[in-house]
Parts: structure tokens; sequence; C-alpha cells
């Protein structure tokens, strides 16, 4: 995965930071972005199958949902994939609003193709919800492109210093924070990122 680092800096009016004339400090704010990656480490898929979606495309297709039911699970072995790694879960199928008869099967493995596989299972009156993920941070770059962005932050503050005629001090405060990192799933692989905020002194 191609790692992107945005180093972004907004330009604050000076902070001052004063009880006294006597001990009155100024200083220039930076933020920085870090982009962290994320990976993938499960994937899911759901099967929904409806006796009333089945009679749409055929009167005589399907009499019964048990019947529908011995149809899919048929299916499913022919595509190499055990019924007893699918759970049902009929409460998120009327949780959808349906009221005829019919229910939901859920897949999930680390292997994207088995579940793309899974999709790929349909009998009349099966419609699935896509691909869900479960993302973990990587961070197999996120130190070294850190220590970059906040290199790029000091930079970043000794510019507008420079533009004042000052130089940067000490870091007075730094914060992190992390968007869009760890989901338990999701239907979009987005990376996230880490916000860095960053008050130098002046002298």
């Amino acid at each position: 995965m191609k790692n992107l680092i945005v180093a972004i800096v907004f330009i604050f009016s000076m902070h001052l930071f004063a009880q006294t004339s006597e001990d009155q400090v100024s200083t220039v704010s930076v933020y920085g972005y870090v982009e962290l990656p994320m990976k993938a480490v499960k994937f899911r898929s759901k099967m929904t199958i409806s006796l009333q979606e089945a009679s749409y495309t055929s009167a005589d297709c399907y009499k019964t949902l048990e019947e529908m039911q011995v149809a899919y699970f048929k299916k499913l072995v022919e595509n190499g994939i055990d019924p007893k790694n699918v759970t049902e879960n009929r409460a998120d199928y009327y949780l959808n609003g349906r009221r005829d008869k019919g229910t939901t099967y859920e897949f999930e493995s680390t292997d994207g193709e088995k579940v793309m596989t899974f999709m790929g299972v349909t009998i009349a009156g099966a419609y699935t919800n896509g691909m869900e993920y479960q993302l973990e941070e990587d961070q197999s770059n996120y130190d070294r492109n850190l220590k970059e962005t906040l290199k790029q932050i000091e930079s970043n503050a000794q510019g507008l210093a420079s533009g004042l005629g000052q130089e940067i001090g000490k870091v007075m405060k730094i914060d992190m924070s992390k968007g869009r990192t760890n989901q338990k799933w999701t239907t979009y692989k987005d990376d996230g990122f880490v916000t860095i905020y960053a008050i130098y002194s002046l002298k």
C-alpha cells in the first residue's frame, strides 16, 4: 500500500499565555496529518433468502422456506462451502423490516476470496448485502511516517517564526488523535489517520 504523508499547516494568530507582563510567552501552533494504512484481517457477507422474493421469480419455485434452505445448502456444498460454517441470523431478517418467511445467513473468514465465493452462491429469492471488512492498523511504516511528519511540523513552525523575524523555542504542547482506526465491521476500506497538534514557543 502506498504510504502518504500529508503535512498541512494552519497559520494561527499568535497565542499569548500570560499571567503578568513578565511571564508572557508568544507561541505558534501547527497541525500535521499522518496517514495510517488499514488492513483487512477478516471479511464477512450476509445472504438473505426470501420465500416471497422467490415467488416473484417463479410461482412454482419453492413451496416452503425449508425447501428453499435445502436448495441453498446444496448450492453451498457444490461451491466448496460447508454449511456448518454459515451462521443463520433470522432476527436480522426481521430487523430489516421483513414480515414474510425468510432468513439471513452470515459467513465470515480471514480469506476474502472464500467470502467472495459465498457471495456468488445464489438461488431464486436470494440476495447479498455485499462485503464487510474488519480493519486493523498496519503499523509497518507508521513509525517512519510519524518521524518524518514531526520533522515537517517543526520545519513548518520554524518557517512561520522566521517570517516574523523569530525562532521557535521548546515544544509547549503536543497532542495526537486518531481518526478512522480499528473498526469491527465496515463496508469501507479507507485508511485511518493521526492528527498531530503542536505548539512551539517563540524566542
